[in-house]
């Protein structure tokens, strides 16, 4: 089909025209394809058709990401689509410290502001900065291999008038075994499913010796489970509690013992005796 036409003004929060901001459009069929502002802010892309992403940037500002759906055009000429964009002024700062909870700085963790993507690494005092964004609130993402993920909230002002304290809540760890049921072997190779608080979860691979380790958790209640071909599926509940230094486990030897499970085979076929292809097949317990 012809597909669909995006055009549109791009400005900044004072109605201000920004000149030379680029939009770029990811089809779900098709190439990415960008636009330009010109003197007026004004830009035109495509054609693309389905659903699209779109992303408003300039430098100076903070980006601007929608998804739209463009439905297929019909006839032989391009439709359009009039999408625009305000891009904030980016002349603000967050900065400040980062600790957990005993107060020890976090050195080495990577901040991110979530509705920007724009990325710090701390350093090894705790502190960080990171510039080119809107003033005011914001969330942001905090990774570092020794404490769960958390989400922050923090503030972003102008000439770093304000400092920042981020705290990460220290996590949990939970160790064990995975066995063969019936002969005590151990079981490498076994993927071990978890599932925690707020809808969190992890997944970790025993070694050849049937040690596995999660973390770091969420402190709170995790479900565990194990689906492996061969054997019966395997669930526990655990309750994780925190750590009292980051990276440590907090909960030991959570053992599996898995149950090997028999196969059923067999063909289904109608009252004359023929043979019925997509039939479904329930098994149960009998009892």
């Amino acid at each position: 089909g012809p597909g669909t036409m995006t055009a549109g003004r791009v400005v900044d929060q004072h109605g201000v025209k920004v000149t030379g901001a680029q939009v770029h459009a990811t089809p779900e069929v098709g190439f990415p394809v960008d636009g330009f502002t010109d003197q007026e802010g004004a830009y035109r892309l495509g054609p693309v058709t389905g659903q699209v992403e779109l992303i408003a940037s300039a430098f100076g500002h903070a980006d601007v990401r929608r998804t739209i759906e463009l439905p297929t055009a019909a006839g032989t000429t391009p439709d359009e689509r009039r999408e625009d964009f305000t891009l904030v002024v980016a002349d603000a700062t967050l900065s400040g410290t980062l600790d957990d909870a005993t107060g020890a700085p976090v050195g080495g963790a990577q901040i991110e502001v979530i509705a920007s993507g724009r990325i710090a690494v701390v350093n090894q005092d705790g502190t960080f900065s990171i510039d080119h964004l809107p003033a005011g609130p914001l969330r942001v993402r905090v990774t570092h291999p020794s404490y769960p993920i958390a989400e922050l909230d923090a503030k972003a002002t102008p000439l770093e008038r304000e400092k920042v304290r981020l705290r990460l809540p220290l996590g949990g760890a939970v160790e064990g075994v995975i066995l063969d049921g019936m002969s005590g072997a151990p079981l490498g190779g076994q993927v071990l499913n978890a599932y925690g608080p707020n809808g969190a979860t992890a997944d970790a691979t025993s070694e050849a010796n049937g040690r596995w380790k999660l973390g770091p958790l969420r402190p709170g209640a995790w479900k565990l489970s194990i689906e492996q071909p061969g054997y019966l599926p395997s669930a526990r509940e655990v309750a994780v509690p925190a750590s009292r230094v980051p990276g440590e486990t907090s909960v030991f030897d959570v053992r599996f013992d898995l149950v090997k499970g028999a196969l059923l085979g067999g063909t289904v076929r109608d009252a004359r005796g023929r043979r019925v292809v997509g039939a479904t097949v329930t098994v149960q317990q009998g009892d």
